[in-house]
């Protein structure tokens, strides 16, 4: 089901999800991860901008974009069990790469930044409670 506004500019799509406008576009070679149902939100040209949907992956997601890519994202997996909330770097010219990522897996978890080049800096490991200091540098 796709909402349309007044000048018929997509602002909201529930039900399986399509190739999105991004900046006016819908790219010809884009890739989602899977299949998808959930609600789409697109902005005020029909771009679209997030939203929240389960996977043909076994994935659960929700996320919000930038104008031409990710943002913030919260993603539940079924294969593995876990629980990952990541944020993007703002500048486009860097590109898709976070800034930093969060897991929780069984019972511990990891936190992550990256630098630019999507190397990481620090990663902490939480493991039954208790958490694994980052390497000196």
């Amino acid at each position: 089901m796709l909402f349309l506004d007044e000048q018929g500019h997509d602002r909201l799509t529930v039900g399986q999800s399509f190739t999105p406008q991004i900046e006016g576009k819908v790219p010809a070679n884009f890739h989602r991860i899977g299949d998808s149902v959930g609600v789409i939100i697109h902005n005020t040209v029909g771009d679209e901008r997030g939203g929240m949907a389960w996977l043909s992956n076994g994935r659960g997601a929700i996320s919000f974009d930038y104008p031409d890519r990710d943002a913030i994202g919260m993603f539940v997996d079924d294969k593995n069990r876990s629980a990952t909330f990541l944020l993007e770097y703002a500048d486009a010219a860097i590109g898709d790469v976070s800034l930093f990522e969060m897991t929780a897996k069984g019972r511990g978890g990891r936190f992550t930044l990256f630098d630019p080049a999507g190397k990481p800096k620090t990663t902490w490991d939480v493991a039954e409670g208790a958490l694994s200091s980052p390497p000196s540098r």
